[in-house]
């Protein structure tokens, strides 16, 4: 299922947002500030995992925050030409588990003019605070 509503999905650290906003929607994520990229090995295998830290601000009807969203287990990272911004417009995450891609569980990505695209084994909420403007 495709949704850009938080509420459709299940994705730990919601409840972070869902006290600021209970309808919270990824199309009000307006641009990308901070990209965090780390490499490690499984301890258990040795296989390379990824992991993907994106700190975003979004903003809607007077509200703005800072939400930084971890995507672990990143198969695949598909960034968009950065000038000097990344803007983000159309922003939805699919639990593509049916899909059977291996170790992979979602897809976020902006269906607006960018082609921002992670394939990821998890998506979570680290942190949300409320930014003055």
């Amino acid at each position: 299922m495709r949704s850009h509503f938080l509420r459709d999905l299940s994705i730990q650290g919601a409840h972070l947002v869902a006290r600021e906003i209970p309808d919270f929607d990824f199309y009000n994520l307006r641009e990308v500030v901070s990209i965090e990229w780390r490499l490690d090995s499984a301890p258990d295998t040795g296989r390379t995992r990824a992991q993907l830290v994106m700190v975003c601000v979004y903003e809607n009807g007077g509200i703005s925050l800072r939400l930084a969203l971890k995507f672990s287990g990143v198969r695949r990272l598909k960034l968009p030409e950065m000038n000097p911004s990344l803007p983000l417009a159309e922003v939805e995450i699919e639990d593509i588990t049916s899909h059977q891609l291996e170790d992979v569980a979602y897809r976020f990505r902006d269906y607006g003019q960018r082609e921002l695209e992670v394939l990821c084994r998890s998506v979570e909420i680290l942190e949300c605070e409320r930014l003055e403007r």
